[in-house]
């Protein structure tokens, strides 16, 4: 009843969100057909970049999976793992995220706990790592920067102080705490495994240094969509923007509302877009040219290695996930 209702919640929310973006482009026709003059070679540049972004992000997480786990897992093998969790993502929610442990732990022996430890160091430090980033260069650029009432500097500062702090003091309390109940005292302790192992690697300089430069390969290929994607609909976005556009990206996918955040991303993209003076339309329009390009590109390259056929046997992993505490 709990899982039909959160659906129930998603669908609704998404139809109200849909509802919203049609009825704001009705009112707003001249955007509708600034959207059809989009020219068929940004589109292409965006799919390419889009591909690159792929094949790196599954490199970036390969390096923190090697490590977490301690095998050396080949590219090849790995990249079809992580891009058919990703495609299986996009149509059962985390599904992804069980399809990838099921797959590490029968095919290359990963257990799931250095899966979890993997995919929560790769979470945090990633998640540090970008908003790192962007807080450099807002603060080089235009440390000035307005979203709102708000200083983009001082968002991004919060957020590094946050993600960065967050865990090392949890790894430092967890310990402290007793718990009587054994199930919940045997979380803890995997739990508190997961932060210790994550804390650890971030005192490893040549891991830190693979992993970070990975990062900013990843980092620098997602703003060079962005900035595609808006200069397609003939915008002008400055590096500023574009790194706090970003950061925003990588918060609003912590927390999935809908499928993929279908319709409440673009929404949420164009209010960030309005207070950044850069105007609602364009912001929605950015983020949903965005979506459908790495869309196509997921398909291109997840369906010839076999992501339909996983699609219709998924009701395996939605089982898993569904009885996964």
């Amino acid at each position: 009843m709990e899982n039909k209702l959160k659906k129930v919640v998603q669908w609704f929310v998404l139809v109200l969100s849909l509802i919203f973006i049609v009825h704001y482009f009705s009112k707003n026709e001249v955007y509708v057909q600034l959207a059809l003059r989009i020219e068929a070679g940004k589109a292409i540049i965006v799919i390419l970049l889009c591909a690159c972004y792929l094949l790196l992000q599954g490199y970036y997480y390969k390096v923190c999976l090697d490590k977490c786990s301690g095998n050396n897992i080949g590219f090849g093998p790995w990249f079809k793992i992580f891009i058919l969790g990703r495609f299986l993502s996009n149509f059962v929610p985390l599904s992804g995220n069980v399809y990838r442990s099921i797959c590490l732990k029968r095919i290359h022996g990963v257990s799931y706990t250095h899966y979890i430890g993997s995919f929560f160091t790769f979470f945090w430090l990633d998640s540090c790592l970008s908003f790192l980033l962007a807080l450099i260069v807002i603060w080089d650029v235009n440390s000035d920067l307005q979203v709102g009432p708000f200083r983009a500097l001082h968002v991004i500062a919060f957020l590094v102080i946050l993600f960065l702090c967050l865990p090392i003091l949890s790894e430092k309390i967890f310990p402290l705490i007793t718990i009587r109940f054994q199930r919940l005292a045997w979380l803890q302790s995997k739990l508190g495994e997961v932060l210790r192992v994550s804390v650890r690697n971030l005192r490893d300089v040549r891991f830190m240094a693979g992993f970070s430069l990975a990062g900013l390969g990843v980092f620098l290929l997602a703003c060079a969509m962005f900035y595609v994607c808006f200069s397609s609909l003939g915008i002008h976005v400055g590096a500023a923007e574009l790194v706090f556009f970003y950061a925003f990206l990588k918060l609003s996918g912590y927390v999935s509302i809908t499928p993929g955040n279908i319709g409440v991303q673009e929404i949420l993209f164009g209010v960030i877009s309005q207070q950044m003076q850069i105007g609602m339309a364009e912001g929605i329009l950015a983020s949903a040219l965005l979506r459908v390009l790495s869309y196509v590109t997921l398909c291109c390259i997840a369906v010839p290695m076999g992501g339909l056929a996983l699609v219709r046997e998924r009701s395996a992993y939605v089982d898993s996930d569904n009885n996964n505490p």
